[in-house]
């Protein structure tokens, strides 16, 4: 994902989100907020995300924390660069620093939060699965082929909502569940513009 975001195709992520108590979803869509015994009327989702305490906020930058090392020459290197990273490189087998460990002042990437919203898991799309980082294959007949038996016209011999599906079910195992999710949206910034107070992990 760190490869993606250089190459400036994963522009969002989404995780998950666990409703309060006080939400209560109703057959039709809408949903009642309970807080001290009141009834908050029917609203929609996108009406009580500031209830739900979003991750972040509009404006918020993060910094990417990378699998990383700082070599003998006191160099910052990054696992993401190297096509081989556990080969012996720069004369000697690397120890590389797990992303976690990570500060601000080694990280490359930072990012600008530009919108978050809730959404149901299962609601991305194919090109929401491209901001996502994933590229599917296409092909060949790029979906405007008649009656084609690779593809049946969708354009896609693997589509990159699947890649998606397996990498989430692999990591939160509740696909199927079709949970809400926060969808995080965020631009590429230089390292200059994210000074101040709003950087987070």
């Amino acid at each position: 994902m760190v490869k993606a975001i250089l190459k400036d195709i994963k522009t969002n992520t989404r995780r998950p989100l666990k409703l309060p108590k006080y939400v209560q979803i109703q057959d039709n869509g809408l949903y009642l907020l309970f807080a001290d015994g009141g009834n908050y009327a029917n609203q929609t989702m996108d009406e009580i995300v500031d209830y739900l305490k979003p991750p972040y906020q509009k404006g918020d930058i993060r910094y990417v924390r990378e699998t990383w090392l700082i070599d003998d020459d006191l160099i910052l290197r990054y696992k993401a660069d190297n096509d081989n990273p556990d080969c012996l490189v720069w004369g000697k087998q690397p120890t590389w620093r797990p992303s976690i460990h990570m500060p601000k002042e080694a990280a490359r990437i930072f990012l600008k939060v530009t919108d978050v919203r809730v959404e149901r898991l299962q609601d991305i799309t194919n090109d929401g699965a491209i901001k996502e980082g994933f590229t599917g294959v296409e092909c060949s007949c790029k979906g405007m082929a008649y009656a084609c038996t690779d593809c049946y016209n969708t354009g896609w011999q693997e589509p990159p909502i699947i890649g998606f599906m397996f990498t989430w079910d692999a990591i939160y195992k509740n696909w199927s569940d079709n949970p809400w999710v926060w969808v995080i949206e965020f631009e590429k910034i230089e390292k200059h513009e994210s000074e101040g107070d709003n950087v987070v992990k």
